[in-house]
């Protein structure tokens, strides 16, 4: 009986704790929305939500959350290629407006996982392809981290 119990509470758990954190890694504000729609229409591509991470962090000093964007872009042109980018939002009164987008990732490029920010710095993980690997999966291991400044993220 305990047993049945406590893998009835643990499954509970697991889709409540992943429900919780997919809601919040892709609610976006609107004009985060509106950018993404916009982007994905330029290149004939279709954002991935499910893949979207936002982390709000004071990316410019003026003790106010800022908000940075992992997303992915997919299916240009109908094909199966996709690219990661980074967006920096910076809080302007009540709303957030776009100070830097910078493509980082992407299929046959590397991968990209969104993993902290501290300060100015965006840590992320990475995962490359060998020449041995096939199109679905890298298998080099690696870290970067990107610096915004002066409104620019740079790659150190």
């Amino acid at each position: 009986m305990k047993k049945t119990a406590f893998l009835i509470f643990t499954s509970f758990l697991f889709v409540f704790v992943f429900a919780f954190s997919s809601q919040a890694q892709t609610d976006a504000p609107p004009e985060v929305v509106k950018f993404l729609t916009r982007q994905a229409k330029a290149v004939d591509a279709e954002e991935y939500p499910e893949a979207r991470k936002i982390v709000f962090a004071d990316m410019n000093g003026d003790r106010k959350n800022d908000l940075v964007v992992l997303y992915t872009l997919e299916g240009f042109g109908g094909g199966n290629s996709y690219g990661q980018s980074i967006a920096v939002f910076l809080r302007k009164g009540n709303r957030y407006v776009l100070s830097v987008d910078k493509t980082v990732g992407g299929k046959l490029s590397r991968n990209v996982e969104l993993k902290r920010i501290s300060g100015r710095t965006i840590y992320l993980d990475t995962m490359r392809w060998s020449k041995d690997d096939g199109g679905c999966c890298p298998s080099i291991k690696g870290k970067t981290r990107f610096v915004f400044s002066n409104g620019r993220l740079r790659e150190v």
